[in-house]
This record gives structure tokens, C-alpha cells and sequence, in this order.
């Protein structure tokens, strides 16, 4: 299956450019292409890069990588934690700075406490 992650381009020129090799979604089930609870060990993941108005951006080429695996965690401590801080966010100096980057996401701290937090594995930059 193909999934499609949309970023931010300061984000893409970290995974570009780092040694990012995780990242983290939290489900939205009132959205298909939100559940990342379905995404499997061997599925494409392509990141593609969105404006301010979540428009794609056409004239930055995605990142295609396929997923190694998909771990759920109950926090974003929790899957810092485990998957380490410089695996999944390179420029965050803090597990507190890394929660609050991802609590400050619209959204993101209330689906955290119903949902969880996926750790998704990128491997084979395609």
C-alpha cells in the first residue's frame, strides 16, 4: 500500500539532509489516509511537501521511503524514549522539546490521548 505524508519544506530538508530515520503520526480515524495504524511493514511512504494552506507543493520532488515497521506508543514521550530523540526528531535538544513540538501540532495532544502515537520506521530512500 502507498501512504502519503504531507510536511512542512523546513521538515523535508531535515529528512533530506539528517539522520532521521523515524517518524511520528497519530491516527485520525475520521480520515482514511490518517490511519496509520494500517501501515505495514514493505508500504511505500511518500513525503510530499504542503504549503501554509496544506496545498501540495508541485515543484519539490517527494522523498519516497518504504516502512520497516510501525510501533504504537501511548505518548510522545514514550516513543521518543524508545526510539531515541536523534532518530525521530534530529533538531529537538530535549525529550521535553520534542513533546512540545508535537503537542503544539493542531490537534495532536487530544488524538494522542485517544489514539496514541505511531513510530514509523523509513528505510530504503527510494
Amino acid at each position: 500500500m502507498e501512504w502519503i505524508f504531507d510536511i512542512f519544506e523546513e521538515n523535508y530538508l531535515k529528512l533530506l539532509n539528517s539522520k532521521k530515520e523515524v517518524e511520528g503520526r497519530v491516527p485520525d480515524p475520521s480520515k482514511e489516509r490518517k490511519q496509520y495504524n494500517k501501515i505495514v511493514r514493505g508500504d511505500k511512504i511518500v513525503i510530499r511537501v504542503v504549503d501554509e494552506k496544506f496545498q501540495p507543493v508541485n515543484t519539490i520532488k517527494p522523498l519516497e521511503f518504504i516502512a520497516s515497521y510501525n510501533k504504537k506508543y501511548d505518548s510522545v514521550k514514550e516513543m521518543l524514549e524508545s526510539e531515541g530523540l536523534e532518530r525521530v526528531l534530529p533538531e529537538a535538544n530535549s525529550i521535553e522539546e520534542g513533546i512540545k513540538l508535537y503537542h503544539n501540532l493542531p490537534g495532536y495532544e487530544e488524538r494522542i490521548k485517544i489514539n496514541g502515537i505511531h513510530a514509523i520506521g523509513l528505510e530504503n530512500k527510494i
